[in-house]
């Protein structure tokens, strides 16, 4: 029997780049929508959740330099949530929706993103080509529903076995399915970072990828932005959510291994284990408590091993990559 969802977050800047443009999102959605973590600084009082309550988790890498990817990251996550809320609220205090009309909302719901956004850039055009990755898991017992654009990803975790439930939108990723590069050529081309399908960017056009799969006890998911995966192998990740106990151990664990792998990029995480009532009681404790991002805070030498490379110049960031 399942218990609680035991999700965590974490965000870090990494250890070249000047700011931190990535965001995420852990929330509950009942009749109405309680922020359990994010990254935006913003949480509800902790408190039960609510008995049929679905489980959100979102992680956004925004692009465009400057302020801009993170002003796009950061209304894709908040416009994410209301819309979410203003469709998927009602439905949860009132019974199943189809597999197929709920991954629909979720595509609509990105394209309400993306039409905030190009309203935004309509009314800066200095902003021109801002936009995000957009990755969501939206967990309603005993299914996940997935909806995805970019290369952030989504890994689950199910009897002993890591598999990539997302598809790396970019240049490099086509040209592999196409035949035409190798995985290990793709790999170290430019063209990995090349995104052709996001939300916001130089084209009005959007392809949300979605799906459904199936969860049991004691599965886990992991969402992330690119600069967890340019660092940290899957085995290392497979390594890291089979030997953690709780989601913040592995939300730890793999952003100091990104960091140790030299931190050229922010690196968000969003760990989420299926709990099951039988397991430790306290493992859902870290879902609704707000931890301070770890980029804002001091930080723990001991967890983030940091070197002088820690304020060197920044990489550019590209109009077609994150």
């Amino acid at each position: 029997m399942i218990g609680k969802v035991d999700a965590y977050g974490l965000t870090h800047r990494g250890r070249v780049r000047p700011t931190n443009q990535d965001h995420f999102l852990i929330a509950d959605v009942s009749g109405s929508l309680r922020v359990r973590q994010s990254s935006l600084d913003r949480a509800d009082e902790p408190e039960e959740e609510a008995a049929g309550a679905g489980k959100l988790l979102v992680v956004a890498d925004g692009m465009g330099g400057h302020a801009s990817g993170d002003r796009a990251s950061t209304i894709a996550v908040d416009c994410l949530a209301a819309s979410l809320l203003d469709r998927l609220g009602p439905w949860a205090t009132r019974g199943r929706l189809s597999d197929e009309a709920l991954l629909e909302e979720l595509k609509r719901a990105m394209g309400v993103c993306q039409a905030r956004i190009l309203e935004d850039v309509a009314r800066c055009p200095d902003r021109y080509g801002m936009g995000t990755t957009l990755t969501m898991a939206y967990l309603a017992w005993p299914h996940c529903y997935l909806a995805h654009v970019g290369d952030s990803r989504c890994y689950q975790l199910h009897c002993g076995q890591l598999a990539q439930m997302t598809r790396d939108h970019t240049i490099a990723q086509q040209c592999v399915e196409d035949g035409l590069m190798s995985p290990k050529a793709a790999e170290h081309s430019w063209l990995s970072h090349a995104l052709w399908n996001v939300v916001g960017g130089p084209s009005p056009l959007l392809e949300p990828e979605v799906a459904v799969f199936s969860l049991q006890a004691g599965d886990w998911l992991l969402l992330c932005t690119d600069g967890l995966t340019k660092h940290v192998t899957d085995e290392m990740i497979h390594r890291v959510l089979a030997d953690s106990s709780r989601a913040e151990e592995a939300c730890r664990e793999l952003i100091a291994l990104a960091n140790q792998g030299g931190g050229t990029d922010n690196v968000t995480v969003v760990a989420a284990r299926m709990v099951t009532n039988a397991q430790d009681p306290l493992a859902s404790q870290s879902d609704s408590v707000l931890d301070e991002p770890v980029d804002k805070a001091t930080g723990d030498e001991d967890t983030l091993p940091l070197d002088d490379g820690w304020d060197a110049a920044p990489s550019s960031d590209s109009q077609q990559g994150s």
